[in-house]
């Protein structure tokens, strides 16, 4: 029935392709804030933390070798931004330090 309306089967990327996907985001940016432009990679993200305790041991131990954020950084809850650069943070306490001067 799917099959004749054309329904888009391989949209999702399996977990070891996301996970992979996030090592390689791992290694270029050290850190975990994934920006929300990297919709599918995003969306993965959110999913693994929500879903800690559906998640395989063995994928739930692949995240913890590579050092995985299962907590939410205070920089990725912001609405507004994709997420902020730690250079970004820093011109931001300059900026506070400077009014408070």
């Amino acid at each position: 029935m799917l099959d004749g309306i054309g329904f888009p089967w391989e949209v999702n990327k399996t977990w070891e392709e996301q996970y992979e996907n996030l090592v390689e985001f791992k290694k270029k940016n050290r850190h975990f804030n994934i920006p929300r432009a990297d919709c599918s990679l995003y969306a993965s993200v959110r999913s693994q933390r929500r879903r800690y305790s559906s998640i395989t041991p063995k994928q739930r131990d692949m995240l913890n070798e590579i050092g995985f954020d299962w907590i939410r950084k205070e920089r990725e809850t912001k609405e507004e931004s994709d997420y902020d650069s730690e250079s970004d943070d820093e011109s931001s306490e300059d900026d506070e330090s400077d009014e408070e001067a």
